[in-house]
């Protein structure tokens, strides 16, 4: 983060600003800006690099075509990078529903936001972060979430962030509908 104002925006050698976020450039604001890269590039230097800027980490997650879809694996090399390297992420596209599943539609491989909070999790273990991100049980997901304890907690929203969905009202749902929310909640 920023303070702000700011005159220019924090780079690093061969990174793109791809997003900025914050209360605007008044005074006593801050400023955060993200940079996007595909999963096979997110690597211990580049993280590195990030972090030195001040920069933070921008995940593409889907998208319009099969191949915007990271697999288990490039997904959980980028998170894995992003959780050793000390480096906050978020992520884009794609994560309408909170598990891991093909869309009947276009037949592409979602992943789900809460598989992204698990293998965040995971990552900050040790262990199983590809696993968790292919976990197609919402059930299972979603009770191992619940069972995050609160320091687990708090040290999985220092690095996932955030995630972008087009639709407010599907996360809500799934969250409902796996018992993780009710309507009191809202």
């Amino acid at each position: 983060m920023l303070p702000g104002p700011v005159d220019e925006l924090p780079a690093a050698e061969g990174l793109d600003v791809v997003a900025v976020e914050g209360p605007g450039l008044t005074a006593g604001g801050t400023l955060t800006t993200y940079t996007e890269m595909p999963c096979g590039e997110v690597t211990a230097t580049r993280v590195a690099a990030l972090r030195e800027a001040g920069l933070r980490l921008k995940i593409r997650t889907g998208g319009v075509r099969a191949d915007a879809f990271p697999t288990e694996a490039e997904l959980a090399g980028a998170i894995w990078a992003a959780v050793r390297g000390g480096l906050a992420f978020k992520l884009t596209a794609g994560l309408h529903d909170p598990i891991r599943h093909r869309d009947p539609v276009t037949g592409f491989e979602h992943h789900g936001f809460l598989n992204v909070l698990l293998a965040t999790a995971r990552a900050l273990q040790g262990y199983e972060i590809e696993r968790a991100l292919a976990d197609q049980d919402g059930r299972r997901v979603a009770a191992a979430v619940a069972g995050i304890d609160e320091v687990l907690a708090k040290a999985v929203r220092h690095h996932f962030i955030s995630f972008g969905t087009c639709s407010v009202s599907e996360p809500v749902d799934g969250l409902r509908r796996y018992g993780l929310i009710s309507e009191a909640t809202l």
